[in-house]
């Protein structure tokens, strides 16, 4: 079982500092949120720079309070900064968030939306080589025939959604609940396990104490490839 941490300390500061302990005690991995006070992946992008180990997620960001060409070269950057540990954790916000706190428009249904914005994502990062950039979704359209990325450190990012969508719109998925509801749901547990990452808003002074973590989940989510998925729901 590999165990992954929510950084939600207010301030980067302590970001930083439960990163940096959350990497010292051997978690593979840690998440940024984005709220209307603070930028996920520029906070990620910081914690990348402070650490050198541990996987760096955004759990999530925004994915239509950006365009989704910003969110991959933002993505491409923090890979290049941590040297390849990137998970660009994308969710749509709900319809006040994105109405109230971010003045943007809310009116398409999100599914088909989020599904074309991470087509652009991934056109994004096939495009990095050089050559330009083209797309035609039914969202998004972009035309850039000077788009390069040079210094990328992988051809592509994993991308994961917190919400219930399809295998090729994604490499994970978030499940929401706590530990024991989410092998209720996912059945062949033991089969999946080792590929199982669970992360949850664990508070700082629990870092350092996993038999204290492991007594005192919050609500959890669980991310796992989709292969593993499938397999659990065919048992």
């Amino acid at each position: 079982m590999k165990y992954g941490l929510i950084l939600g300390s207010p301030s980067i500061a302590e970001q930083v500092r439960t990163a940096q302990r959350a990497e010292a005690a051997g978690f593979n991995s840690v998440w940024t949120i984005e709220f209307f006070n603070m930028h996920g992946l520029v906070r990620l992008a910081v914690v990348a720079a402070a650490t050198e180990r541990v996987q760096l997620g955004t759990a999530i960001a925004y994915a239509f309070m950006r365009t989704p060409v910003l969110a991959a070269t933002a993505a491409m950057d923090i890979d290049e900064i941590s040297g390849g540990r990137m998970i660009l954790g994308l969710g749509s916000g709900t319809e006040r968030m994105n109405r109230d706190w971010y003045s943007m428009p809310f009116d398409d249904p999100p599914a088909p939306r989020i599904k074309d914005a991470i087509g652009l994502v991934r056109a994004v990062f096939d495009a990095q080589s050089g050559g330009g950039l083209v797309y035609d979704g039914p969202c998004y359209q972009v035309n850039n025939p000077a788009f390069s990325r040079p210094g990328a450190v992988r051809e592509r990012i994993p991308v994961a959604m917190a919400a219930a969508v399809t295998d090729e719109m994604v490499d994970e998925i978030a499940i929401a609940g706590t530990p024991d509801k989410v092998r209720d749901q996912l059945g062949a547990w033991e089969d999946i396990a080792d590929d199982v990452f669970l992360y949850s808003p664990i508070r700082r002074a629990l870092v350092c104490n996993r038999s204290v973590c492991r007594k005192t989940w919050t609500p959890s989510w669980i991310r796992l490839p989709f292969d593993h998925l499938k397999k659990s729901r065919r048992h």
